[in-house]
């Protein structure tokens, strides 16, 4: 019995018809051997009568009928004669896949016209000659049609290459030829299906060890392979052609038009707008992560992370390590933390959503809003040191608040004001409070808008919503206008209210002496009783929520704030040099200690390329070591999320830093499709 739902099974494409150009040997014949196996009559193709043997070779294996025509593609009669041949046979067409191809080798100076012309013929004018020959013979989409017969619409699947995103030297010619198919398949994909009912994808697999390979490679393969090998260290270096193969037959197998794009890196699949990752393909992030996060690897705990692009699709997700100490537990992807300063962009959304509806300007003065705060001091030291005090005398805004430009700062971030409150006031760090009021109510270290320093003018603009709202709690309003529109579930400022969430939590670890982990000390715990919504560093989330509202921010049609309030948050706010002082290496930001960055509304804002963001980025962190990314141009948000302090650990901050530069490796890729 079960073999036989096997065999049932194995034939979703009993009685369509395959047409696969350049099919007598390599990555052509296995997908003609994949098809066939599926019950797909199969046409093949090979371009001179000397190759006829071999090609007969290959559809004497074939499990159904089969047909070969001999068609050089690089010619205009050509793609012609061989959709003539099929339809004649077979009378449709339902699976087209353009995989003929010429690679030619050598660099600029060596390569000459008539090379130019042959690949360029045959790749790239033979796919557009092919599949346009093709159309009228297209079995149409019809609603009642399925999978297993004739009229569940058509596919056209193009075999690209890697080599049109991350070519090698000498690869310049076939590169082109290449790009120019990535192209038409993009076109197509959204030309073709409204008119023909079929679907276009392309297939852009890294290196395929096949004997023509080798033979172009010739004595340059120890090279290529020692190259290949550094980009791949999880799998073997080069692909198999029944890789290639597998994947074709998974797009066959999709009746839907898909509008998405996803990349992976060396072997994979790069559809123009699809993409499907081969079994052999796993990135080089995601196998530092798998490495660095095993237990006895004694160098990173539990880490989730996810980068969404500008359509709200999640391109990328991981979760490894261990959820907590006390066993082996993987971590799950909806793992429940502490997000400590990954809470700030939430509270400025928050905040400006504020100003959208009416009820302050960035520029009005608080004082009416937030006595407590107009009424603090100028605080330097004495020479003695002594603490002197002056009147502040400029109002103090909303805008200051959200660039740090107020003269708060936390106590952790700042000696005179860490020292004010141990001298004068005998309170616990500011995190260790719970109390809004009684931890932030400090002296300011300068005059509004005259400096930056981090600090907690955000727990400030927390509180400010809560009184614009009718004294409403900050979790009350987050739950109401940003974590209900977005369907995010698992936010809270009180978690200890939530011990449904507590069996996914992620445990706060510190490394030890021995370079292992330990339950992280008490002082660095934040209060899961606090007494107020602490805006700033109070907030417990997962990542599938905290990545909807950061993405929110890379959003075309964002849902919490209008587009023109978006770009001021992702514009520097002020010029002025002196107030880097306190940016200058923020790590993973700007590690080469550049001055590249400024400050928008809520966070940092990269003004050039720096080691690990592009230019225009909206960033921060939180920290344990979370971090978080927002590029407009590139469409994409993204999210990294761990638990380990104390704040600048090294490991931690290397692990951030490679995060950074995948999320916007991969966006640029997917921009490039």
């Amino acid at each position: 019995m079960a073999s036989q739902q096997a065999s049932v099974s194995i034939l979703t494409m009993q009685g369509k018809t395959a047409l696969i150009s350049g099919s007598c040997s390599g990555i052509g014949a296995a997908i003609a051997k994949e098809l066939s196996a599926r019950g797909a009559n199969i046409v093949l193709n090979y371009p001179w009568p000397s190759l006829k043997d071999e090609c007969d070779a290959v559809g004497k294996h074939l499990a159904t009928p089969w047909l070969a025509v001999c068609a050089d593609l690089s010619t205009l009669d050509g793609p012609k004669q061989l959709v003539a041949a099929a339809v004649a046979r077979f009378g449709h067409i339902d699976i087209l896949v353009n995989n003929a191809g010429w690679v030619p080798m050598a660099p600029l100076w060596e390569s000459d016209p008539a090379s130019w012309d042959k690949a360029m013929n045959l790749n790239a004018r033979g796919c557009f000659l092919l599949t346009q020959a093709a159309l009228p013979h297209l079995t149409p989409y019809t609603p009642s049609g399925n999978m297993s017969g004739v009229k569940g619409g058509s596919r056209i699947i193009c075999i690209g290459s890697a080599s049109s995103r991350t070519p090698e030297p000498a690869q310049g010619v076939y590169a082109a030829t290449k790009g120019a198919i990535d192209a038409m398949i993009r076109v197509w994909a959204r030309e073709l299906p409204p008119k023909y009912g079929c679907t276009v994808n392309g297939v852009g697999p890294g290196p395929i060890l096949n004997q023509n390979f080798i033979d172009i490679l010739g004595d340059s393969f120890d090279v290529v392979k020692e190259t290949v090998d550094k980009l791949t260290p999880c799998e073997g270096s080069f692909g198999e052609v029944e890789d290639v193969a597998w994947t074709v037959k998974e797009e066959k197998l999709r009746s839907h038009y898909r509008i998405d794009q996803r990349y992976e890196p060396t072997n994979t699949v790069s559809a123009g707008y699809s993409t499907v990752a081969m079994p052999a393909s796993v990135s080089a992030f995601d196998a530092l992560l798998s490495t660095r996060t095993a237990k006895d690897a004694h160098d990173l705990f539990g880490v989730v992370c996810a980068a969404v692009d500008a359509s709200g699709t999640v391109f990328y997700k991981n979760q490894a390590g261990r959820r907590s100490l006390s066993s082996d537990e993987s971590i799950p992807y909806d793992a429940f933390f502490s997000c400590y300063s990954v809470s700030k962009p939430l509270t400025t959304i928050s905040a400006l959503q504020c100003v959208e509806r009416g009820l302050i300007g960035l520029d009005d003065d608080l004082s009416g809003h937030l006595p407590e705060l107009a009424q603090q001091p100028i605080i330097s030291a004495a020479a003695d040191g002594s603490f002197s005090y002056e009147p502040a005398k400029k109002a103090l805004t909303l805008r200051h608040l959200l660039t740090h430009t107020s003269g708060l700062a936390y106590d952790g971030s700042h000696p005179l004001i860490s020292r004010w409150r141990k001298e004068t006031q005998g309170l616990p760090p500011m995190w260790k409070c719970g109390d809004l009021l009684q931890a932030y109510s400090t002296p300011r270290l300068f005059e509004a808008g005259e400096s930056w320093q981090y600090g907690s003018s955000i727990e400030w603009a927390g509180l400010l919503v809560s009184r614009l709202n009718g004294g409403k709690p900050l979790g009350q309003y987050m739950e109401e206008n940003i974590f209900r529109p977005l369907g995010a579930t698992d936010s809270t400022f009180h978690p200890n209210l939530k011990p449904n969430l507590q069996k996914r939590r992620l445990e706060m670890v510190g490394r030890n002496s021995e370079e292992g982990f330990e339950p992280a000390p008490e002082h660095w715990l934040y209060p899961e009783d606090a007494k107020d919504d602490c805006g700033g560093l109070g907030l417990f989330s997962t990542v599938p929520d905290l990545i909807k509202v950061i993405g929110d921010l890379a959003s075309t049609s964002p849902v919490l704030l209008k587009l023109d309030t978006i770009e001021t948050m992702t514009t520097p706010q002020f010029e002025s040099h002196f107030m880097y002082q306190n940016l200058i290496g923020e790590g993973p930001i700007a590690e080469d200690g550049s001055m590249n960055v400024g400050f928008g509304l809520g966070g940092v804002v990269t003004l050039k390329d720096t080691v690990n963001l592009p230019k225009n980025t909206l960033t921060w962190g939180g920290m344990p070591h979370l971090a978080w990314l927002v590029n407009r141009h590139l469409g994409v948000a993204g999210l990294l999320a761990s638990q380990v302090v104390p704040p600048g650990d090294a490991k931690s901050n290397s692990l951030i830093s490679y995060f950074l530069q995948e999320v916007v490796r991969q966006a640029r890729q997917r921009v490039s499709l």
